[in-house]
């Protein structure tokens, strides 16, 4: 299913599909690829977040069922984890 994430510590968004939602509290770890301008090599940049709020939308039809050409909306607002929200497991250091 299309998942819409925002982000609330940048105020972008960005949709994937995923096989399941992430539910409220728990954990994301988003991982983006980006290239160094001076000699092209690929980095790998990861933010840790926790969800703050999921919110679907269903679509209005007579039958209230969602279709392939018509699924619901899934929106998840992240929030940036801080240091003193990471379990120690999950630390780096």
């Amino acid at each position: 299913m299309r998942v819409w994430f925002e982000f609330g510590d940048t105020g972008r968004d960005a949709h994937v599909e995923l096989p399941a939602v992430p539910r409220e509290g728990e954990g994301v770890l988003w991982i983006t690829e980006g290239e160094d301008p001076d000699d092209g090599t690929v980095l790998e940049h990861s933010k840790e977040y926790r969800v703050r709020q999921v919110h679907w939308t269903i679509p209005q039809r007579p039958s209230m069922a969602a279709t392939a050409e018509d699924p619901p909306i899934i929106r998840v607002r992240l929030e940036l984890m801080t240091e003193a929200d990471k379990s120690p497991s999950v630390r780096r250091g």
